[in-house]
């Protein structure tokens, strides 16, 4: 007779190739072989070095908070302010409402047995309980709620928001820039503003290149508090203008249009997706999404990401559009293989108003581009965490250009010098340079030595797919 039962195995793993070793790509090693380039060079890192906010942006904080006497108590309210952003959820959708009215309602009833009642008792005993039904919907269906940016709101957000939102998005941006030397925007499209962080780092990584800023935000506070900040860091600058609402025109008036941190406060997935179709058709070149690294911000970028693929996967069968493809950090536009949150960190040093310290950011982003491939861009596999670093080899778990997640150990011994030393270098978000062909064929499998309860017993592995160790079920055969 045939049965499944699971086992509890004490076993070791193991790792093996299945093919070919990965390879460094010829070019790049040709050239550490040379001494022409530095390990700690190679064309997969992204410098992503601890920021702290430019002095003049820092400064005209200060000047414009230097207004207000109850800035001792800013610290403190910045901070539950930032706490209450991290910790918001995304609003359910109509469906998911009334699937939850529903739910509840037959939660009441099965306590009463209503499976003997009759269709008037029924409905009758729905209405007495209708009350503590609405009570419950609206205590579990109201975590997100829109947040409006009065002044006060829009300075906390100024302090505790502005520099972890300038670090994400320069760690962006600067890829953008780094990967695509011959890219000089000219105009710019940002949805939900904010303050003006967009507008900064271009500024900064592109200087005096944008002839024109279109910042769009709802809030009117908001945008005076960032035309404050423009004329004092760009005085002579006639070229950022302040929207309420999204320019009208679709036409691609823009060479990058971005999203940061603004999907969130859209109360639907209807509106989410309307607003990403618009930015897509206004940009000529690039698309960037940017939510907060959390199980909301992930489902948001992912949602945009599987709309965009499609939507474009669909104009292109037409013949009405260009070429699209996902920039970053994504080295495929394949579903995306990640089954929990896939974020990335950025360091900035905070205000000296909060302290000065060194904190970290985590953030979800997708960077879309219109158009071909770059030239000499291949799609190599991407750390996805931070590599492991042992005694004499280092473990990194990469997306890769075939959809899937992988994760392979690099020693001196099995891949050479080079390789090793390159993966070893390599920070959290960066790109290995591997040959396309051998990027990914390492596998975990158990070890043969394992000490179980059972005879006659096999291991089913299985090709690892997240972040924990892939799970095994033994089946014996009685």
């Amino acid at each position: 007779m045939l049965s499944k039962s699971k086992i509890f195995v004490s076993c070791q793993i193991k790792w093996y190739s299945t093919g070919t070793r990965p390879q460094l790509l010829e070019t790049v090693n040709s050239l550490l072989e040379k001494e022409e380039l530095k390990h700690r060079q190679h064309p997969g890192i992204i410098k992503k070095n601890v920021i702290t906010l430019p002095t003049p942006i820092s400064d005209a904080i200060n000047i414009i908070l230097e207004d207000y006497p109850n800035k001792k108590s800013f610290p403190a309210e910045s901070i539950k302010f930032k706490n209450h952003l991290h910790g918001r959820h995304l609003p359910l959708e109509e469906n998911e409402r009334n699937k939850l009215y529903e739910n509840t309602h037959e939660k009441y009833l099965r306590k009463k047995k209503f499976e003997n009642f009759s269709t008037e008792e029924l409905n009758l005993q729905r209405k007495k309980n209708e009350r503590k039904v609405s009570i419950f919907v609206k205590q579990w269906a109201n975590h997100w709620q829109e947040t409006v940016y009065d002044n006060h709101k829009s300075l906390l957000y100024m302090i505790s928001r502005s520099v972890p939102n300038y670090a994400v998005l320069h760690a962006i941006f600067n890829e953008i820039c780094i990967r695509d030397k011959k890219f000089q925007p000219k105009t710019v499209l940002d949805f939900g503003s904010g303050i003006g962080s967009t507008m900064w780092v271009i500024n900064d990584l592109w200087p005096k290149k944008v002839n024109e800023f279109v910042n769009v935000d709802i809030s009117n506070e908001i945008n005076t508090l960032s035309e404050y900040i423009t004329k004092i860091l760009y005085p002579n600058f006639c070229g950022i203008f302040y929207r309420q609402f999204m320019p009208m025109s679709l036409r691609e008036n823009y060479d990058i249009t971005v999203s940061a941190f603004s999907l969130i406060e859209l109360p639907n997935t209807k509106s989410r997706l309307d607003t990403v179709m618009k930015l897509w058709k206004k940009t000529k070149n690039y698309l960037v999404i940017v939510e907060e690294g959390t199980d909301a911000g992930f489902q948001i970028v992912t949602e945009a990401r599987d709309f965009i693929l499609h939507l474009s996967n669909l104009n292109t069968k037409d013949g009405k559009s260009k070429e699209t493809h996902v920039f970053a950090p994504c080295p495929h536009d394949l579903d995306c293989p990640k089954t929990n949150i896939c974020y990335f960190e950025a360091g900035y040093n905070s205000l000296p108003l909060l302290g000065k310290l060194t904190r970290y950011e985590r953030y979800s982003y997708v960077v879309f581009k219109k158009g071909d491939k770059l030239e000499n861009d291949v799609n190599w596999p991407r750390l996805i965490s931070k590599p492991l670093k042992k005694g004499g080899h280092v473990i990194c778990r990469m997306c890769n250009s075939s959809g899937n997640l992988r994760e392979i150990i690099f020693s001196r011994k099995n891949d050479g010098r080079n390789l090793y030393r390159c993966a070893k270098l390599c920070k959290w978000g960066d790109r290995i340079p591997l040959e396309t062909n051998t990027e990914s064929n390492t596998n975990v499998v158990i070890d043969s030595k394992c000490e179980n309860d059972e005879n006659n017993s096999s291991i089913e592995t299985k090709e690892y797919k997240d972040d924990n160790i892939t799970e095994y079920k033994d089946e014996t055969i009685k």
